[in-house]
C-alpha cells in the first residue's frame, strides 16, 4: 500500500523535462497554502511527504520550508530543508540583531563582536560568527550550523560586520587568504606591534629551511624570542607567507645517514651527540628523527 502511495504520489508531481535544479510543482489537490496530499492516514503538506519519500520519517515538531524556491507548490526534495521549533526561534533572534537595507547594500549586524569586528551569534552554548549564520539560514541547512570550524564563509564587500546573504559565498583556507593578500587586510607587517617585515619572515623560513641554523639563534639574529620564530616555521602566524616547513635533504647527508641516525637515535643517542657527528644542526637532527624531510636533495 505504501508503495502504490508513493507511486501515485510521484503521478501528481510535474518533473517532466525538468532537471534537479528546475521546481517540481504539485499538480495534485490544493489547499489554501499550498498542494496536500493523504500520507499514513494524515493529510499533510505535498512538500513534507516529498521530503519523507526521499529523505525518511521526521517528527511532528519539524516543519518542512522551502529555500531557494520559495513556491509553496515544489516538491523537489533538492529545494527542501527542515526546521524545528528551536531553530526558528533562533532565527528569528538572529534577524532582531541585524538592520537590513536594501538587497545589494550591506546589511550591518547590531549585536556583539568579535576583536576582528566580525559578528557574533550564541546558538547552543556555542559561539558562531554572523556571516556563517546567515549563510547557512539563507542556503536552508540548519543541520550544519555548528560546522563553521570545517568551512570559510568569504564576504565579497570586505566588510566584516556585513550579513547580506547576497554578500556571502563558500570559500576555502587558501582562497581566504588569497582574498586578504589582494585587499591589503592580511596580518603581519600590516599589523602596528609587528617586530617583523614580510622579507625578513620569508629569510627566517629560507634559513630555517636550510638547515643551518637553531630556532634560538634565529630568535637572536631577528630579536625575536624563540617562539615567535617556531610559530613563523610551522605556520602558525604568518600564514599568509606559507605553511608548515618541510625540510630537504642535505649536501651533508644521504638517504643512508637518514637510516643510521634514526637508529641511533633509537638506541639511545643524543640528537646533541648525532648533530656533532654529522656536523650539522640539532634542528635539522630533530627534522631527520621526526621525518620533517623530503626527497629533493639541495
Amino acid at each position: 500500500m505504501i508503495y502504490k502511495n508513493k507511486e501515485f504520489f510521484w503521478h501528481n508531481v510535474n518533473k517532466e523535462n525538468k532537471n534537479e535544479t528546475e521546481c517540481w510543482e504539485w499538480d495534485g489537490q490544493l489547499a489554501k497554502n499550498g498542494g496536500i496530499f493523504t500520507w499514513n492516514k494524515k493529510i499533510r503538506p505535498a512538500p513534507r511527504v516529498a521530503y519523507i519519500l526521499s529523505f525518511g520519517e521526521i517528527p511532528n515538531n519539524v516543519q518542512v520550508r522551502h529555500f531557494f524556491c520559495n513556491n509553496n507548490l515544489c516538491c523537489n526534495p533538492n529545494h527542501l530543508y527542515t526546521i524545528n521549533n528551536y531553530d526558528q526561534s533562533a532565527i528569528k533572534r538572529f534577524w532582531e540583531k541585524v538592520n537590513k537595507g536594501d538587497d545589494d547594500n550591506c546589511w550591518m549586524w547590531l549585536g556583539g563582536k568579535d576583536k576582528k569586528g566580525y559578528g557574533i551569534f550564541y546558538y547552543k552554548k556555542k559561539t558562531l560568527r554572523a556571516s556563517w549564520v546567515s549563510y547557512i539560514i539563507n542556503s536552508g541547512m540548519m543541520n550544519k550550523l555548528n560546522d563553521e570550524r570545517k568551512q570559510f564563509v568569504l564576504h565579497s564587500c570586505d566588510n566584516s560586520s556585513c550579513v547580506n546573504p547576497k554578500h556571502l559565498r563558500l570559500g576555502t583556507h587558501e582562497e581566504n587568504m588569497t582574498d586578504k593578500m589582494i585587499r591589503g587586510n592580511y596580518k603581519g607587517e600590516n599589523i602596528g606591534t609587528s617586530k617583523l617585515k614580510n622579507e625578513q619572515v620569508l629569510e627566517i623560513r629560507q634559513l630555517y629551511h636550510d638547515g643551518n641554523y637553531t630556532l634560538r639563534q634565529l630568535g637572536k639574529m631577528f630579536n625575536v624570542d624563540k617562539g615567535t620564530i617556531g610559530d613563523i616555521v610551522s605556520g602558525k602566524s604568518w600564514k599568509h607567507l606559507g605553511g608548515f616547513i618541510t625540510m630537504p635533504l642535505s649536501k651533508k647527508i644521504t638517504q643512508e645517514d637518514i637510516l643510521i641516525i634514526k637508529n641511533l637515535y633509537e638506541n639511545g643517542v643524543s640528537p646533541k651527540n648525532i648533530s656533532d657527528k654529522y656536523n650539522i644542526s640539532l634542528s635539522y637532527t630533530y627534522a631527520v628523527i621526526n621525518r620533517f624531510l623530503s626527497e629533493e636533495v639541495i
